[in-house]
This record gives structure tokens, sequence and C-alpha cells, in this order.
């Protein structure tokens, strides 16, 4: 069961980082324009939009990680002196801020959806 978990953590992280890879990648490429910038719509898909996503497989990842090291889906686990319980714990708490800090820190995002 542990070796199912990791293999699907390590296809869900490849997702993420190939999301992650392209909202950098197109804002690198953003800076050679002649305005500097892309156009809000380009923007909203090719650095918002793979932000969230990316941000997403990080916290799934992460879970899954939990489970795996632990071996039970319960998050409610106190195991302090154990190094491998503080590794995914610091996992999961900052996969989570990665995603939260790119789902709501892009306003046109919620525009985006109130349109629909």
């Amino acid at each position: 069961r542990r070796y199912w978990l990791d293999l699907v953590a390590a296809w869900v992280l490849l997702l993420g980082v190939s999301l992650y890879t392209l909202m950098i990648g197109s804002e690198l490429v953003a800076t050679w324009l002649p305005s500097g910038h892309l156009s809000e719509e380009y923007e909203l898909w090719l650095v918002t939009w793979p932000c969230i996503g990316g941000g997403a497989c990080f916290v799934i990842v992460a879970y899954l990680l939990w489970i795996s090291t632990h071996c039970k889906l319960s998050l409610w686990i106190w195991r302090p002196r154990s190094i491998t319980y503080w590794i995914a714990l610091t996992n999961l708490i900052g996969s989570t801020g990665f995603f939260v800090g790119g789902a709501f820190t892009h306003p046109q995002v919620w525009g985006s959806l109130r349109a629909y």
C-alpha cells in the first residue's frame, strides 16, 4: 500500500511541478515583451490558474505522504519525537500555505469566478 501511495504522490508532484514551471516560464516570457507584462486573460490562464493547480497538487502530495508515513488517514496524529512526523507536518503546512497564497492573492480569480 505504501508503495502505491508514494507512486501516486510522485505523479501528482510531477503534475504540480509542471504547472509551476509553466507559471514561471510565462512570467519570464512576459518580461521580454515590450509592455513588460501579459494581458489579463493570458496572465489568468498562464500564471494564476497554474499557480492554483500546482498548489492544489502540492497539498494532495503532502497529504498522500502524510498517509504513507503514518499509515493512517487521520490528520490528528501526535508523534513529537518522530522526525518523519515533523517532516511530513512541515511539508503539509508549507504546501497549504503555497496553495492559499496562490489562490487568494490573485484578484483576477475572484472576478473570473463571478463571471461564471
